[in-house]
């Protein structure tokens, strides 16, 4: 990434929240989001999957609860907007 000039994107960040924790998942995703950020090539983040009833990895439980990732990812969704050049 060092000498390119090509924009880059982060694909599939995301945890394992049922491995190690919800909590954890979320600060995984706050740390690739500074990470990324922090980075001008980086020009976006797919974060892994939102979730669906069959899936455990997501943003969404199992059930159809939201975990608290969700709250993460919009928390820095509005900072990206405030720091967005008018």
């Amino acid at each position: 990434m060092r000498r390119s000039t090509k924009n880059h994107w982060v694909f599939s960040a995301g945890g394992f929240p049922v491995t190690h924790g919800e909590s954890s998942q979320a600060r995984a995703l706050w740390g690739t989001l500074s990470w990324a950020t922090s980075h001008a090539l980086i020009k976006g983040i797919v974060v892994e999957s939102a979730g669906d009833y069959d899936v455990v990895t997501g943003l969404r439980a199992p059930g159809g609860r939201i975990r608290p990732a969700l709250a993460t990812v919009e928390r820095a969704v509005a900072a990206m907007a405030e720091t967005a050049p008018q």
